[in-house]
């Protein structure tokens, strides 16, 4: 197999890879793209879900709350929904870095404790050299800073945990990640 490097920024690398299979097929430049930094099992990425405590409206048994921002998408043209993610940095572990994106992304703040794994995805391995582990930060806080403003962030939205898997339900999520956040929070009887 040969590699060669065909891009490289400050967070990714794209490499074009020969590569042979054992029945003799062969593939010239198949695409891999590669985040630089992770963690020695192979996590490049987090997701996490905030959860927030609140007070119960007068008919409703659940008052907690999810935090999801509207998040334009260059590469797809359109606004998504979405948990807080992004890349784990070289030497950073994954739950450090959840809480970092969830401060940096939301303003919001857990404790340590209160951050619980859901699960570790591999989003597209078919080109993505990427695992994400993804994460529930349970009674979320304000964490008295400003939130840093991101290309293409459009919002922070406050929702009813139904509301937010209605939405999940009825097609309004798509984005992979707080999709499985949302049903792995509902499977595990936390919703």
């Amino acid at each position: 197999m040969g590699r060669r490097t065909a891009a490289r920024n400050r967070v990714l690398e794209v490499f074009l890879d020969h590569i042979r299979d054992a029945g003799g097929g062969e593939v010239e430049d198949f695409m891999v793209v590669a985040p630089r930094g992770g963690d020695s099992q192979g996590v490049t990425g987090v997701a996490v879900l905030p959860l927030l405590d609140g007070e119960p409206a007068s008919d409703a048994g659940d008052c907690r709350r999810v935090v999801l921002l509207r998040v334009f998408r260059h590469p797809i043209a359109a606004f998504t929904w979405e948990v807080p993610r992004g890349f784990v940095d070289a030497g950073e572990q994954p739950a450090a870095a959840a809480l970092r994106e969830l401060a940096e992304e939301t303003g919001y703040v857990c404790e340590p404790a209160a951050l619980h794994e859901l699960a570790t995805i591999e989003p597209e391995p078919g080109i993505l050299a990427a695992r994400t582990r993804l994460f529930v930060a349970r009674h979320c806080r304000a964490g008295g800073g400003p939130r840093e403003a991101e290309p293409g962030h459009a919002g922070l939205h406050v929702l009813p945990v139904a509301a937010a898997l209605a939405l999940a339900r009825d097609g309004g999520v798509r984005e992979a990640c707080t999709l499985i956040a949302l049903l792995r929070l509902q499977l595990e009887g936390d919703d």
